[in-house]
């Protein structure tokens, strides 16, 4: 119902703690893309799991100096291949909020859905967001309703309606979230243009009719989201072994050191 130009901030709840620590030890604070500080190196992950832990959990886990060193197509082929992927890379993110940093990526279907909840042990509250290009988006949202928009739409903040979903197409129905009493759905997209090429390759490549991945922060409930290894490791054993608990497809890592 709003005319013209819109925008919509990102609330001054979760996220205003990470600036506040930031200038309180660092310095002034530049909101740039919402990333910000240079995480640790992630190269000594192997240190935070016991050898046994290691012998078990190692071939789900794989380790790269740079993004540069990522084969990004075997990734793309793996998610395609239904595998849910945690993915650490570069700067961390703005607030508890996964924006392709802190993430984990699967297929956007009701089961990976569930599967996630389940192996984070989180409840069925907060939606899962989906992750598309920009070129992608006209496929699924009305692209006059997003000619509106200022930038919002990179940052998962706001919802467009779906154009068109059947709710017996499974492949998407994990990322559209269905209004009270009515025959229409919503989703809270990040849109990815050419400022991450990473991630526009990594959906480029997907092995699937759609182009777009569920896209929810790397934490196990009551945890923060993941930063440095020791803490990228606890969630990740956290979800690995609920995942054995309950019999579902165990998770993999990827975790990417360097610069975004």
């Amino acid at each position: 119902t709003v005319p013209g130009l819109f925008s919509v901030v990102p609330l001054a709840g979760d996220q205003g703690c990470g600036p506040g620590m930031y200038e309180a030890f660092q310095g002034p604070f530049r909101f740039g893309n919402l990333k910000w500080g240079n995480r640790p190196s992630l190269a000594n992950w192997h240190q935070h799991l016991s050898e046994e832990e290691y012998k078990e959990m190692s071939p789900y886990i794989s380790y790269y100096e740079n993004q540069e060193a990522v084969p990004v197509a075997e990734l793309a082929a793996l998610i395609s291949s239904d595998e849910i992927v945690n993915v650490v890379r570069g700067s961390m993110e703005f607030g508890p909020r996964a924006l392709c940093a802190t993430t984990t990526f699967a297929l956007p279907t009701r089961a990976n859905v569930a599967d996630i909840n389940t192996m984070n042990n989180r409840d069925t509250v907060m939606p899962m967001a989906p992750v598309m290009s920009v070129l992608e988006s006209d496929r699924y949202f009305d692209s006059s309703a997003r000619e509106r928009v200022v930038g919002s739409d990179k940052f998962m903040i706001l919802t467009y309606d779906y154009l068109n979903f059947n709710n017996d197409d499974d492949d998407i129905a994990g990322v559209c979230h269905q209004y009270p009493n009515q025959n229409l759905f919503s989703g809270r997209p990040q849109l990815i243009d050419n400022h991450d090429t990473w991630t526009l390759t990594l959906l480029e490549n997907l092995q699937t009719d759609h182009k777009v991945l569920i896209n929810t922060s790397f934490n196990a409930h009551g945890r923060p989201i993941v930063f440095d290894a020791e803490s990228v490791i606890d969630s990740f054993r956290f979800e690995f072994n609920r995942a054995k608990e309950n019999d579902l497809k165990l998770p993999h890592l990827c975790l990417i050191d360097g610069e975004v």
